[in-house]
């Protein structure tokens, strides 16, 4: 939905900060508390000398490299990934692979995307993805896909469609690889899925990758004390191979650093990216196994927050989303009983509060207790869709009750 051209880029930089996350989170405390050495602060001895590519190559390799990893024809594409990070002998893996297909630029991506991560160091084992068909998206786990209220989704497909402005401020995420580059040069060509490739190389400092990377991301995810923290991560030495297309795209990328943290112990860390497929039809569709809910616990959570963030940068707010809200037709079953001159009482709850689980059980003796009153409950922020019957009422508390006579 709100997928950047420059994606390979973005994925390289995903590459830097899962390395540098899992370096910092190996750092001992007292050494990510202390002030980084002088000499550290004003150079890094450790990290290789960089020089721009005018200086260390011919320009054709370096803008080859520049404008495949930030190709704006990139349309369409399978995708595998890994980045796997190793610190005094634990090793850590996150795996990524789906496809997608962009579409025009009023139209929903079609995106079929997958996470794995094992992260020893941080005792975490986790997987799950992300599915859109376009006018339907779902979270999965396995087989099984939970479903983005269509209410939801729907408002996120109409906005894409208008070119709605964005809710609020989006960070932007500006990286320039030039900064961190050095010694750019050709190696050759080959063949390499269905297309010749040139095999562009060049030496990374991730020291100045990692900073670059987290100065783009200080206004949404600031990192206290960004420079020291990443230069504790013990990452000097990197190499960058990059295989472009004729058709200026990126078909592979691997990316290695590494590095001695304190101790002399070694860190290694290596990424890779595969594309085929490009700029061909994907054969993305639901998932097998269908759940007409968010799932629920952490992974609801980062869910919520996942399609918050996308109707922020298509111009719809949260509470237009009505995220969490359940889904009902108590207002439905109202009017229809006001049409039919019918008695109605409307309790709204907070399913959470307190006093309203005292007057719902009350509210559930009078449903049981008469036949000649419809009784409905429905949650308070559902309270907008009763429109008219509710206008001059102002119902926006629980508990509340609305009692609805024959003449309505």
């Amino acid at each position: 939905m709100a997928l950047s051209r420059p994606l390979l880029l973005a994925l390289l930089g995903v590459a830097l900060l899962g390395a540098t996350v899992f370096a910092v989170q190996n750092a001992r405390d007292k050494a990510a508390d202390d002030p980084a050495p002088v000499a550290q602060q004003t150079a890094d001895p450790a990290a290789p000398a960089t020089s721009t590519p005018a200086q260390s190559a011919s320009v054709a390799p370096a803008e080859l490299l520049r404008t495949g990893v930030t190709a704006e024809s990139l349309e369409s594409a399978a995708f595998r990934g890994a980045l796997t990070f190793s610190s005094g002998g634990v090793r850590n893996v996150i795996k990524t692979s789906g496809a997608f297909e962009l579409g025009g630029p009023k139209e929903t991506p079609k995106v079929d995307f997958h996470l794995s991560v094992r992260a020893n160091s941080m005792n975490l084992n986790a997987a799950g993805g992300f599915v859109t068909t376009g006018d339907r998206a779902w979270f999965t786990r396995g087989d099984t896909g939970y479903a983005v209220p269509q209410e939801a989704w729907s408002k996120l497909v109409e906005a894409r469609q208008s070119g709605a402005a964005p809710a609020g401020d989006i960070p932007t995420m500006n990286i320039d690889p030039s900064r961190w580059l050095g010694d750019v040069k050709s190696e050759g060509t080959e063949q390499m899925d269905g297309v010749q490739v040139t095999h562009v190389s060049g030496d990374v400092n991730p020291t100045k990758a990692v900073i670059d990377l987290a100065e783009a991301m200080s206004e949404s995810s600031p990192l206290p004390n960004a420079e020291q923290r990443l230069r504790q991560g013990g990452l000097t030495d990197g190499h960058l191979d990059a295989w472009v297309g004729d058709d200026k795209i990126v078909r592979r990328v691997s990316l290695e650093m590494s590095g001695k943290r304190d101790g002399g112990r070694r860190v290694n860390a290596a990424f890779e990216l595969d594309l085929s497929g490009v700029n061909k039809p994907q054969n993305i569709t639901r998932p097998a196994k269908v759940k007409n809910a968010l799932p629920s616990g952490a992974f609801g959570q980062f869910a919520t927050g996942f399609v918050a963030g996308l109707g922020n940068r298509l111009g719809v707010s949260a509470d237009d989303l009505r995220l969490g809200v359940p889904n009902t037709n108590a207002h439905v079953k109202a009017e229809r009983a006001v049409a039919d001159n019918r008695k109605v009482v409307i309790f709204f709850e907070n399913p959470k509060g307190f006093d309203d689980k005292a007057v719902s059980r009350s509210v559930r003796t009078l449903d049981r207790r008469t036949k000649s009153v419809v009784v409905l409950t429905d949650d308070v922020r559902n309270a907008d869709r009763y429109e008219s019957m509710l206008e001059d009422l102002g119902v926006n508390q629980a508990p509340a009750i609305v009692v609805i006579g024959r003449s309505g």
